[in-house]
């Protein structure tokens, strides 16, 4: 969800297949992971907004401030002996070395009775999730922790440093994000946490005052909200009214090109198949044959386009400026809770105007990150060997200048703080008063 520490992704069978085995602590799915498909198919046509969880709307409690002894994490297998000491593993810098360990891995895993499903939940937790994660050891969070189980519907996933190695780990852990030779680029903590969110529950239910499903915002919606989010604060806040939203589609954070490609794989890009390996599947959407013109790969733009709720006939967007406005609310929504997580982190120093100086700006920022991706995806689709790049696509929206009003999540947390004021004051107050009384009756 994001820069990648801050956030922070088809249609899967909504019966129980009882003859599978399932992760530990994960509920059980069929054999398919399918990817592509909203809750209105993926096939055009704007989707039909997903069911709200009801739930207090106004709670940012899933942000912990770092530096919490409790959120202290470890690296792989928590004092276990390691099984394999003597290897010696690198991170990937090519595809076909991020399949290779994902594939040494789930032979391994395989080994020890988990299936591709629970393959893909435990390797998930390498980058997001747990203490042993790649999240985990920069934002320090057990909060953050937690909103990634709720986000992808599942549990904590098993370590797997006692079953894989130390130094498979690590290795994985260090290859998040991958550079092909051949120009491709993918975010392998982004694919992943993709996959694991594919449960119609992640995929279908609005995470509530957060703008999106649990998969959303485990993937684009959160790398895009949050760029939104910083960007409002930043016009708002930081004195910086005209940084353009382009600046936000650059480099590991945010809308960057390696991250995008990582939140389309996981959403949409990867197909998962009944009995088949992760590493096969991976294999087949990253590595295609040069002479298979229906990869995935070619048409994973399309794909995600349509996801979204666009309608693609004959290799163009119809339905554009409804595409951008629905997806520029979504981004908006999670733009506003980012952004008060992150106004709460400053603690004493928060305050409603704070609040409301960065409210003014989200939903401009919001309407330009969601042009730019919109258009980003429509300049992909038009040849396959183009990278999901904004900065190469030339799409650049003017800024947009300060809304009149605040969205509700920023003005409720204004309104929160103004009453807290107001009830610390009626507090002075009636202390004064005891005080008083204390003095003038002598007790």
């Amino acid at each position: 969800m994001s820069d990648r520490n801050h956030r922070e992704r088809s249609e899967a069978d909504a019966a129980d297949d009882a003859a599978s085995v399932h992760a530990p602590g994960k509920k059980p799915r069929t054999a398919t992971i399918p990817a592509g498909g909203g809750p209105a198919g993926s096939t055009g046509g704007l989707m039909t907004p997903p069911v709200q969880l009801k739930a207090d709307p106004f709670d940012f409690g899933f942000v912990q401030k770092k530096g919490d002894p409790a959120a202290t994490g470890s690296a792989a297998t928590g004092g276990a002996v390691d099984p394999f000491p003597t290897e010696k593993h690198a991170a990937a810098k090519s595809f076909a070395a991020l399949v290779s360990l994902i594939e040494l891995a789930e032979t391994r895993l395989n080994g020890a009775g988990h299936d591709t499903a629970s393959v893909i939940h435990i390797l998930r937790g390498i980058f997001y999730g747990t203490k042993w994660s790649m999240d985990n050891k920069v934002e320090n969070s057990e909060m953050r922790n937690t909103a990634f189980q709720i986000y992808t519907a599942s549990t904590t996933p098993d370590d797997p440093g006692p079953i894989i190695g130390k130094s498979l780990f690590l290795a994985l852990r260090n290859s998040a994000e991958v550079k092909d030779p051949s120009g491709k680029f993918s975010d392998i903590g982004h694919l992943m946490i993709g996959l694991d969110a594919r449960d119609w529950v992640s995929r279908s239910v609005n995470i509530p005052t957060q703008g999106g499903t649990g998969q959303a915002i485990n993937t684009w919606l959160g790398d895009l909200g949050g760029g939104a989010g910083m960007l409002a604060m930043k016009r708002g806040l930081d004195g910086k009214a005209s940084k353009p939203a382009i600046d936000h589609f650059k480099g590991g954070d945010y809308g960057g090109c390696v991250n995008l490609e990582g939140d389309i794989a996981g959403v949409v890009g990867v197909e998962i198949k009944p009995g088949q390996k992760l590493a096969d599947a991976l294999r087949a959407y990253l590595l295609p044959p040069k002479e298979d013109p229906g990869a995935r790969w070619n048409h994973r733009a399309q794909l995600m386009l349509e996801n979204l709720g666009g309608t693609v006939t004959s290799g163009a967007l119809t339905n554009q400026a409804a595409l951008i406005a629905s997806v520029g609310a979504q981004i908006e929504g999670f733009g506003c809770w980012y952004a008060a997580t992150r106004l709460k982190d400053k603690g004493k120093s928060l305050t409603p105007a704070m609040c409301r100086d960065v409210g003014h700006h989200v939903t401009g920022s919001a309407a330009e990150m969601a042009e730019i991706f919109i258009k980003t995806l429509e300049w992909a689709m038009v040849d396959p060997k183009r990278n999901v790049d904004a900065t190469q696509a030339g799409c650049s929206p003017p800024v947009s200048p300060p809304a009149t009003t605040v969205p509700y999540q920023l003005e409720s947390l204004a309104k929160g703080l103004e009453a807290a004021e107001t009830g610390a004051d009626w507090l002075d107050r009636a202390g004064d008063w005891v005080d008083d009384q204390r003095k003038k009756y002598g007790f």
